[in-house]
């Protein structure tokens, strides 16, 4: 039997220990059927554990945190980045930003009602686990940073008057 590697190949000529069990006992198993040819997969023992500890609704769950903890970051670093940099280097231009980026996080992260900026995300950004759909969701933010932008850096009194005439609008439809 040949080894492929020139460190087993200097460990079999150096070492009769190894070479003997190269030669004779690793095919005396194979014989027998008791020595894998093929490794286990990461999936194989993830199955013997599941079947041994009776942990697969925790390890599941773990995951499904996982995923959701990472896609908040990527979300978060999505919005960050499509928020447009404020043109001027002012102190008003920078807290327009920062109530931008915080209202979106807060309506899309948080899952903030209407009541507060005047939308709220559909509920199909959300899959049944828990997990965000995330081009749905990524193009809707692209689609809504803008209305939300402007809705988030308006005084109270000016939300008060845009509740109003949608209030009246509704109410003219029927």
């Amino acid at each position: 039997m040949s080894l492929g590697t020139s460190n087993d190949r200097r460990r079999m000529a150096s070492r009769p220990v190894y070479r003997e069990w190269v030669q004779e006992f690793k095919p005396r198993l194979r014989e027998k059927g008791l020595y894998y040819e093929n490794p286990l997969t990461r999936d194989d023992i993830r199955d013997k554990a599941f079947n041994t500890f009776k942990i697969e609704s925790e390890y599941h769950a773990r995951v499904r945190s996982f995923i959701r903890d990472s896609q908040r970051d990527e979300l978060r670093k999505y919005i960050r980045s499509i928020v447009p940099q404020a043109e001027d280097n002012s102190t008003q231009a920078k807290q327009r930003r920062s109530k931008t980026i915080k209202a979106m996080l807060a309506i899309v992260l948080d899952g903030l009602d209407a009541s507060e900026f005047g939308i709220a995300a559909p509920s199909n950004l959300l899959r049944g686990n828990g997990t965000w759909d995330m081009p749905r969701t990524k193009d809707w933010i692209r689609t809504k940073v803008h209305f939300i932008g402007r809705y988030a850096n308006m005084s109270a009194a000016e939300k008060e008057k845009l509740r109003a005439e949608a209030t009246k609008r509704k109410e003219e439809r029927g």
